[in-house]
């Protein structure tokens, strides 16, 4: 809060120390950017000084853009006008600048915000194989130091979503694309969502249209209670919404989704014995003659494909593939790889049109595409 101890030079007029001051209260989060500051009487109490030094101190902060005054209801807190800050607004993007989702997805977002005075910041947060949630934590912490104006956020289930609170205060917008695992409200967030649900329903439609009835469900690893409520992650991740759409499907084909589909959970790959309990399961299903995979995530297709191998089964043939992502590696698989397509481009044309327009609150489903290659002919 305000510290008046400080004695400041006499020739700076008193109303000027404390709207340099409330700036500063401003910039570190105690007065949030819309949230409504102190009427003009309680502000006279805190800060010790007469009503119309209160309202000089107002009219500098107005002037400056730090404040608007609405009659009536109030004042509240706004963002500095550009010249009083830096011209471009930053945007951080946090998301493995490493995986082809990334370079389709932040390309669509440059050519859209070609000529804006934006300055976009890839932060690369690590991969969660590789971190525990102190380091996380820890990292998010070092990125915040920069103090970006907006955020967009890979939304996965290993995002420090309880952690970002702390910054809240200080970010003009915030974006979630593909995913949003966030089991922390954050209420004027934008989210770019790819329609999960609707991706689950696209794959088994497909087995079951080409008469493959028992489908295996190679999905995410689970997550531990304690690992959900550190980072602030949703229990309705993106694994069951894709349950939810395969069994509707089974549901149109008038099929027993409980009989004839089975979920084999991704292992930890720190845990040889639960690599071991993946490996196990999935060889099971080829022995119990499931003849449709579907995997949550392109990688997990090669595990497929390995197995299938070892059995002299084809995929595209003997047995159907279907994964979700659509990265490079479904062409460069032998079948190639059927999968689904998230549609990065359109998730960062709407998030350059989020950044541009000052989008508040909105949430955008984006529709899912099946891409049909040789594994499930």
């Amino acid at each position: 809060m305000l510290d008046l101890t400080e004695k400041p030079k006499k020739s700076t007029p008193k109303y000027l120390r404390l709207r340099d001051r409330l700036k500063r209260d401003i910039r570190d989060g105690v007065y949030p950017r819309g949230g409504k500051l102190p009427s003009c009487r309680d502000l006279t109490s805190i800060l010790g000084v007469s009503y119309v030094t209160v309202t000089n101190v107002l009219q500098a902060l107005e002037d400056d853009g730090y404040i608007k005054r609405v009659h009536g209801k109030g004042t509240f807190v706004t963002s500095p006008k550009p010249g009083q800050t830096v011209d471009a607004i930053k945007v951080g993007y946090i998301i493995d600048v490493n995986v082809s989702i990334f370079g389709r997805l932040f390309s669509t977002v440059l050519d859209s915000l070609k000529k804006q005075p934006v300055y976009n910041v890839p932060l690369n947060m690590p991969p969660e194989t590789q971190v525990q949630a102190e380091e996380a934590e820890r990292w998010l912490d070092d990125a915040m130091h920069n103090h970006y104006n907006i955020l967009v956020v890979y939304g996965d289930r290993h995002f420090p979503y309880r952690r970002l609170t702390r910054y809240m205060a200080e970010i003009d917008q915030l974006n979630f694309i593909v995913f949003g695992n966030s089991g922390v409200k954050f209420p004027n967030a934008n989210r770019f969502l790819v329609d999960v649900e609707k991706a689950g329903y696209l794959a088994a439609s497909r087995f079951l249209a080409n008469g493959r009835r028992k489908m295996a469900v190679l999905s995410l690893r689970q997550l531990d209670d304690m690992y959900r409520r550190r980072y602030g992650v949703t229990a309705a991740d993106q694994g069951k919404l894709m349950l939810d759409g395969i069994e509707r499907a089974y549901g149109e084909y008038g099929l027993d989704f409980f009989q004839l589909v089975k979920v084999v959970a991704g292992p930890d790959a720190h845990d040889k014995n639960d690599v071991l309990r993946f490996d196990k399961e999935l060889n099971q299903c080829f022995m119990d003659d499931y003849a449709a995979f579907y995997t949550i995530g392109d990688f997990r297709a090669q595990q497929v494909y390995t197995a299938a191998e070892k059995l002299k089964l084809i995929p595209g043939k003997d047995i159907g593939v279907i994964s979700f992502l659509n990265t490079p590696i479904c062409q460069y698989l032998n079948p190639t790889l059927s999968s689904i397509c998230i549609n990065e481009p359109e998730i960062g044309r709407l998030t350059a049109q989020a950044i541009m327009e000052k989008w508040q609150g909105k949430t955008v489903m984006i529709e899912p595409e099946l891409i049909i290659r040789d594994s499930d002919l």
